[in-house]
Order: structure tokens, then sequence, then C-alpha cells
């Protein structure tokens, strides 16, 4: 595959098991039955071996089979080298492809899913702000579409949680007492004062729990309408 190639391919996947299937050797996709999780782990760190003594530790060449191990590593239920595999590869996207290329974002997702599960919020929380940093960097992409538009059904189920008489983490991590503040941000959004964010209105949260996840939306429509003109019925469906 050339890199022309690769690049076409990478930017193209909408998740990290697309990403695998396109780029993993296709003899662990021809005889899946005949290979035991072990034979894919040595085939893979074969593969890995060899590209790195030919072309170096940062060769896109090793986006595949890395990406590939990461998924076999998530399917053994081993997700500390899943997580740490995953991170390498995300480093190997923004060396090949630039530090803002959208491509990484289905396996920032999958981090954000593992740390979910590890019950890391404010990790999560993190990465799904740079997860949406990058997404607002790619204004005419349809793939944001579907970024913008899970942060808006996460932002409701923490509304949910709350009006349930839950205290989500989020409440806190997002400065929901005090949001969205009053000093604007390198974006232009205003900024928060992240010494009102753990106590404050009850009313404030609940407002605040409402219009960010219209924010959300608004921004998945903007991309949508800017496409609109060009991509016609098929977008609307």
């Amino acid at each position: 595959m050339t890199s022309r190639e690769a690049r076409r391919k990478l930017t193209a996947v909408v998740g990290v098991v697309c990403l695998a299937i396109v780029c993993a050797p296709d003899s662990t996709h021809s005889q899946p039955g005949l290979m035991t999780a072990a034979d894919r782990q040595r085939q893979f760190l074969e593969a890995i071996h060899e590209e790195e003594s030919g072309n170096g530790p940062f060769a896109e060449g090793l986006i595949g089979p890395l990406t590939a191990l990461a998924i076999l590593f998530h399917e053994e239920r081993d997700q500390l080298q899943a997580e740490a595999t995953i991170k390498r590869v995300l480093q190997l996207m923004r060396v090949n492809y630039g530090l803002h290329s959208l491509a990484q974002a289905p396996l920032i997702q999958q981090l954000i899913e593992h740390e979910e599960a590890r019950g890391r919020a404010a990790s999560a929380w993190e990465l799904e702000q740079e997860l949406l940093t990058l997404a607002r960097r790619h204004p005419d992409d349809l793939r944001t579409v579907a970024i913008f538009r899970e942060a808006a059904e996460k932002r409701k189920d923490v509304l949910d949680r709350y009006l349930d008489g839950e205290s989500p983490p989020q409440i806190e991590l997002g400065c929901y007492y005090d949001w969205p503040g009053t000093k604007p941000g390198d974006d232009g959004i205003p900024g928060q004062d992240m010494t009102q964010c753990s106590s404050g209105s009850r009313t404030d949260v609940q407002k605040a729990l409402n219009a960010d996840p219209q924010r959300h939306i608004a921004e998945a429509d903007s991309v949508m309408l800017r496409n609109d003109a060009t991509q016609g019925d098929a977008l609307r469906e």
C-alpha cells in the first residue's frame, strides 16, 4: 500500500475496528478460526518488529499492525495493553498525518470508553474535550457530526442523572455551577472560574445542562448545513 493510499483509507475510517480491517495483514482475516489469540499477537509483533527495523519507530507502516494489536488486546480484555497501544498509534498518526488529523478521532473515542469503563471520569472528560476541539478544527467534515451528537447525548444523560438525585462528576468537571462563566477562552467561548465549580445553584446546573447539549447539536447541524449544497438528498437522509 502506498503512502497516499494509506492516508486516504485512514481518513475515511469511522471506527477503530474499520481501521484494523483496512490495515491489518490479510491472513488475520482470511482464516480467523485457525489462529489463536497468541498466534495473532505473535504475527502482529513480528510485523511491527520488521517495520521498525526497516523504517524506524515512527514509520507509517506501523499504524496498521499496532491498531490490530490494540483491538486484539481489547478482545482479550487486556485493557492496559490496549490503551498503551492505542496511545502509540495516536502518536504515529500525529507524526505522519499532523497533530490535527481527524483520522485519530476513533482512537480518542476508544480511549474515552476505556477511561469511562475504569471509572476515571476526569481523564475521560479531558479526552472528550480534546476530541471536541479536534472536531471543531474540521467544520466541513461530516464525520464530526457524530462526535457533536454523542457529546450532546452524554450531557443529556448527566442532566437526567442529576434530576434523579445523583451528583455526576461531570457537573464539576464541566463547571456547570458557573457555566459558561465570564472570561472568554481561546476559542471565543466564555471560560470558567474554577473556584465556582464545586457548588452553586441547582437551577443554574439545569439551565447549563440544557444549553450545552443544544450547543453541540447546533455544531452538528452547522456541519450538515455546510455540506447540504453538495450532498443533497443523500445527506438529508
